[in-house]
């Protein structure tokens, strides 16, 4: 009676919206989630080895990726589950990996996520700076400053820090 079908409404969502679900509400798992995806099955100590974090981190990471129902174990080993792999073919294709730095374009937003043995840390970057920023050296006008870069976009230092970071890491990545 409410015009709309109630099926509609218990629509499941689909695998990308859930690892897009995942990026925007826990994007620290994305790394955990890149280290099972690459190496194919992996073990508790192979992620922690890989990303250099302590077990705490690690079995987080793993008990959040197994409640989201993206990955399965067997036996000790962890296991991106049939349906997800090609959506995160698809994700990381572009994922540029400098040092403990992730990089990830999701629409019109970088997402960069730094790993360090006691913590995962994120945080977003538009795509616009980045790519303003990128315009003007196109032009032949380097910018290195993180002053230089606030003035011209008219952006805070601490954003300005990030979208000189993220211009960085796309030019090491292209390079």
């Amino acid at each position: 009676m409410h015009g709309k079908d109630d099926s509609m409404a218990k629509r499941e969502p689909t695998k990308k919206e859930i690892i897009v679900l995942i990026a925007a509400k826990r994007p620290w798992l994305i790394p955990i989630l890149y280290t099972i995806h690459s190496i194919g099955t992996a073990t508790l100590d192979d992620v922690r080895e890989s990303l250099g974090i302590r077990t705490q981190i690690a079995k987080r990471a793993l008990w959040w990726l197994q409640k989201y129902d993206v990955i399965m174990k067997t036996g000790d080993k962890y296991m991106v589950k049939q349906g997800y792999r090609s959506v995160l073919d698809e994700l990381f294709l572009d994922l540029c990996r400098r040092g403990n730095y992730f990089l990830i374009k999701f629409g019109a937003t970088y997402l960069v996520v730094s790993v360090k043995r006691t913590r995962i840390s994120s945080y977003t970057v538009p795509e616009k700076y980045v790519a303003q920023l990128m315009n003007l050296e196109a032009l032949g006008r380097k910018v290195n400053e993180v002053r230089e870069v606030s003035k011209i976009l008219n952006i805070p230092p601490k954003l300005a820090s990030r979208v000189l970071r993220v211009k960085n890491m796309l030019l090491e990545c292209r390079g």
